[in-house]
């Protein structure tokens, strides 16, 4: 078993915006609060006060990871979602991983979020944050900085979210500050056994 790469997007372009620079990308949409735009070749917050969220609109299998680069981290607060279910009229559920100064693994549920676990932990600019959900009935929630582990595995076993698509997330404050990179979705699959014949000689 491994981990495999379905999305990465490296958000190579000038300023527009995430959905017109590649289709893949969904908002949440609730009105034009959420929308999360291009520009040199990183992500930002461009306009409103709501949330902005958007998942990439693949097949993923139902254990899933989603990782961003952060970019000016001590000014602009953000990270991903896993398992995003986009259930229409701005309302969503999934998990998430978001650092505001530190790092908030949370659950959202029809829009609304609550945080699961909080980690003490700084990131710097080119960081990398990555979150992790295997598992259906209870879901087992890894998060990680530069590929270590940075939290103690959280297991949500309450009315768990089982299926969903990953994506990203930046707090609410619009600003062109860039914030998010090169963004890479994953799925947990099973290794491809090898047949290997044999030859049976009969002398």
């Amino acid at each position: 078993m491994a981990w495999s790469t379905v999305k990465s997007d490296a958000f190579t372009s000038s300023a527009m915006r995430l959905s017109t620079y590649n289709a893949g990308w969904v908002e949440v949409v609730f009105g034009t609060n959420n929308r999360l735009y291009i520009s040199s070749n990183a992500v930002y917050k461009g306009e409103g006060d709501g949330t902005p969220v958007s998942y990439w609109n693949g097949t993923f299998s139902e254990d899933q990871a989603s990782q961003i680069t952060m970019l000016n981290p001590s000014t602009r607060a953000g990270g991903v979602y896993v398992r995003i279910t986009d259930k229409g009229s701005g309302l969503w559920d999934g998990y998430y991983v978001f650092y505001n100064g530190s790092v908030i693994l949370g659950k959202t549920v029809d829009g609304s979020s609550s945080t699961l676990q909080t980690t003490t932990n700084t990131l710097a600019d080119n960081d990398v944050l990555r979150l992790e959900a295997t598992g259906t009935t209870s879901v087992e929630l890894k998060v990680f900085k530069n590929g270590t582990q940075i939290n103690t595995t959280y297991t949500d076993a309450s009315s768990a979210l089982r299926n969903g698509k990953p994506g990203i997330v930046t707090n609410s404050v619009s600003d062109t500050t860039l914030c998010l990179d090169d963004f890479v979705g994953d799925e947990w699959t099973a290794d491809v056994a090898t047949f290997v014949p044999q030859v049976i000689m009969v002398l």
